[in-house]
């Protein structure tokens, strides 16, 4: 008779082991799931159903087996229970159902692995940019706001380096589309192979690409900065039978107590707009107060815009072809902020009537320039 309670204690055991395993594996499937997000909505939901199709096949097969069970013993209560025979019968059939009861829960953890591993995969390609294999901007958005609540909680620095690859617009009309893909691949190469493990390397967006520099001072970051910069402009790039070279522009900047996530990315993005209004090819850095050229003690002067031109000063034609880059410069880059999510711009163009005419009647007598 000890025989026979020590089995039916093993039947109970082995189920609710069973049944434990199942919970512990669709958990930890649905906690990788909800880590999607909405866009993968329909494929969350496929997953979630295969999850709950198994765990009801799971709880079908406990309930059997719990039946089983009961019947058993209902059998043996009715019968002699000090006749050996039926004892060693009941003991055989128990020692059947729990052996069939493993193989169930076996098969079960088989199939909840795979959709689990499935369930990984696909999340793991959410968060991937198909271009390049960097990080996707949605796994940038996710690991900044995992590093700034680090910071908060533990004062744990980070910097942020952004970049954008210099006049690629004019790069991709020269070589085609398929040529500047090579390039922002290539560009992904350089930056991985550069980058230190505790970093995250990210495509931004089209041709602008983000670090996420762990552990780093403003000057460790804009180091780095340099580096990936030199880096990328030492790189060849190869399409068919064409060597290509590119450079890019870098901005830096650390977290501050008072950043969120759009502060310090506004202001890595301030810096790298200098580094393209200071000659491109280049880094520059914002401290939260000024910005500054790597190697620079003295913050560079940069304006958003460019400056007026006084009435009485006219310039020469090199100095407004300057300005007309500098224009271009400044409205491509409100542009990528508006794509970002940012305000949208607005171009304002004035015409001054009878110019020529002004200028006929007003034009100093030491003006050594023509219109």
């Amino acid at each position: 008779m000890p025989l026979f309670l020590i089995d039916i204690a093993f039947g109970v055991v082995m189920a609710s082991v069973g049944v434990g395993a199942g919970i512990w594996l669709r958990g930890r499937t649905a906690s990788r799931k909800a880590a999607m997000v909405p866009n993968d909505a329909e494929y969350a939901k496929e997953a979630l159903a295969s999850l709950h199709v198994l765990a009801h096949r799971v709880a079908a097969h406990v309930g059997e087996h719990n039946t089983r069970v009961e019947e058993i013993n209902e059998e043996l209560s009715s019968r002699d229970t000090e006749d050996p025979e039926a004892v060693i019968d009941a003991v055989n059939r128990l020692i059947d159902a729990n052996d069939n009861m493993q193989r169930q829960l076996g098969d079960a953890e088989v199939k909840l692995e795979e959709q689990a591993r499935l369930v990984e995969s696909h999340a793991e390609q959410a968060r991937t940019d198909a271009l390049t294999g960097l990080a996707n901007r949605r796994a940038f958005d996710d690991e900044m706001a995992r590093r700034l609540s680090e910071f908060q909680r533990n004062n744990l620095p980070f910097a942020l380096a952004m970049l954008d690859v210099d006049k690629f617009k004019n790069f991709n009309d020269t070589h085609g589309h398929q040529a500047g893909d090579e390039v922002l691949k290539g560009i992904a190469d350089v930056l991985r192979k550069e980058s230190r493990g505790m970093d995250l390397v990210a495509r931004y967006g089209g041709e602008e690409m983000a670090i996420v520099l762990g552990a780093a001072s403003l000057d460790e970051a804009t180091a780095s900065g340099e580096r990936f910069c030199r880096a990328i402009e030492k790189a060849r790039f190869q399409h068919g039978d064409t060597e290509m070279r590119v450079t890019a522009s870098f901005g830096v900047a650390q977290v501050l107590d008072a950043d969120d996530v759009e502060a310090l990315i506004e202001r890595a993005d301030a810096a790298m707009y200098a580094s393209k209004e200071g000659g491109r090819n280049c880094v520059h850095s914002h401290d939260g107060d000024a910005i500054r050229a790597f190697g620079a003690e003295e913050p560079s002067e940069v304006a958003d815009l460019p400056a007026e031109v006084p009435v009485d000063e006219p310039q020469p034609p090199q100095a407004l072809a300057e300005d007309l880059v500098k224009f271009s410069d400044s409205l491509n880059h409100r542009l990528a902020e508006y794509k970002r999510g940012g305000r949208a711009p607005s171009v304002l163009l004035v015409k001054i009537d009878d110019f020529s005419g002004i200028q006929s009647r007003y034009k100093p007598s030491n003006s050594r320039w023509q219109p």
